[in-house]
């Protein structure tokens, strides 16, 4: 099967498991399926993403737990991610203090320039 093009999980199997798909549904249902960020719906087919605050590769251990998931929209992931690729910044610059809603400082403020 074809994956979309935006679909991150592309052909790695954990994405693709049980486990994930399940963990992933808990996230998106006790976030409301809006995005924690800037309260978008998220409701509809390649609207949700659901975002590992630390990321799995930093923290394996932590893949599975729905307390280190967050629901995002589309635009609050691209803003995401693409501070973590920006010039000097590793993919667990993330790794700082976040809030209730799972948004580190330094990421709120880049997000209120945007908006």
């Amino acid at each position: 099967m074809k994956r979309h093009p935006n679909n991150r999980g592309g052909d790695n199997p954990f994405y693709q498991s049980t486990a994930w798909k399940r963990a992933r549904r808990q996230a998106l249902e006790r976030d409301g399926w809006a995005c924690v960020l800037c309260g978008a719906s998220v409701r509809g087919k390649g609207r949700a993403r659901v975002d590992h605050i630390h990321k799995v590769e930093g923290a394996p251990h932590l893949a599975l737990e729905v307390g280190n998931m967050r629901t995002l929209c589309t635009r609050c992931d691209a803003i995401r991610h693409s501070r973590d690729r920006g010039p000097g910044r590793s993919r667990d610059a993330e790794a700082e203090q976040h809030d209730n809603g799972g948004m580190s400082a330094s990421w709120r403020a880049a997000y209120e320039a945007e908006r």
